[in-house]
């Protein structure tokens, strides 16, 4: 798994994030928003369609989105043919599988890069609270559910 520093990916979708010690927050830098500071720490997720989900979408700007997600369950394998994501976490553990490799633990401060057209999953071992970056913005019809 590749490695990517949080100033890399801001500059790549014209965002700025910041982590203080208070709690995780997101600013929208995008020149046509108004920055806004989003305290994540306390953020309820309403629940999802898909079971083992709750999520609650952050941000939206011509180049991605950003949603909070509280994993609970299994995300079953599946990839998105035109869009990279990046999984930061922010609290909690679990696994992530990427292609037919071995599982991979992830915890609080990991980020996970997944280019367009990598197979992926992920298990969490209780809640895993996660800041996922789509790039370019997220499509439903893009996701692929695999075997």
């Amino acid at each position: 798994m590749n490695r990517l520093s949080i100033g890399t990916l801001s500059a790549t979708l014209g965002l700025g994030i910041v982590l203080g010690a208070a709690g995780s927050h997101f600013a929208a830098a995008d020149a046509a928003a108004a920055a806004q500071v989003f305290h994540l720490a306390g953020m309820v997720t309403p629940p999802s369609a898909e079971k083992g989900l709750r999520g609650k979408d952050i941000a939206s700007t011509p180049g991605g989105d950003i949603a909070l997600l509280d994993i609970t369950g299994p995300v079953a394998k599946h990839m998105h043919a035109h869009t990279d994501e990046w999984i930061y976490v922010i609290s909690g553990s679990g696994k992530v599988t990427v292609g037919d490799a071995a599982p991979v633990t992830v915890k609080a401060g990991d980020l996970v890069t997944l280019p367009h057209g990598t197979p992926h999953s992920v298990a969490a071992g209780a809640t895993l609270r996660v800041l996922a970056v789509a790039y370019p913005k997220d499509d439903p019809k893009d996701m692929e559910m695999l075997k």
